[in-house]
């Protein structure tokens, strides 16, 4: 809370009383309201902090006068509403913990692609060396081991899995088959 004091002169003696509108919501020092000491020279302003504490996020109205030292309120009370958004260490946990998982999960992905790049560069090298031998030990008319067979089928890439059901055929079925339509 800032006080400003708009007259030439300063004052003194004064205290401000900063009080919540739902004790249930904001706390201050544990009750319903918390007074400070102010004294502002004239033509200054002073800050005043107040220690709150939040049990429930929402809006909290306020109110905040200046009373003299024995008790009589001094000026109009000024009404204000305080958004409480209160972050507590356990969401804090949980989003630290998240962004730990994200950050684990693309480290792995990445240590995982460089592996099987290496892989696959491992194995090229081989079958160019592997290729080269096998034409220079191959004698005339034999096939030499890895050729794809003459039958016409295409090989698929490494990485296609493999059929888990025979071609379809377009005979009809068996007796005692079960189709599924």
């Amino acid at each position: 809370m800032t006080v400003q004091n708009k007259l030439l002169q300063g004052v003194d003696h004064l205290r401000l009383r900063l009080t919540s509108g739902n004790k249930n919501r904001l706390e201050l020092n544990g009750e319903r309201y918390a007074e400070l000491p102010v004294k502002v020279g004239g033509g200054h302003s002073q800050s005043v902090k107040f220690t709150a504490s939040a049990n429930v996020n929402g809006q909290v109205p306020m109110t905040a006068q200046l009373y003299t030292e024995d008790g009589t309120p001094y000026g109009q009370p000024m009404n204000f509403t305080v958004k409480v958004s209160e972050i507590t260490p356990t969401v804090m946990l949980v989003i630290a913990g998240g962004v730990l998982l994200l950050v684990l999960a693309g480290v792995r992905m990445y240590s995982q692609r460089k592996r099987v790049a290496a892989r696959n560069a491992e194995a090229e090298a081989a079958e160019a060396d592997g290729t080269a031998e096998d034409d220079t030990a191959s004698e005339p008319g034999q096939d030499a081991p890895g050729e794809a067979e003459p039958d016409g089928d295409v090989p698929g890439q490494p990485s296609d899995p493999t059929a888990d059901t025979g071609p379809e055929s377009g005979d009809p079925s068996g007796p005692g088959e079960k189709v599924d339509r």
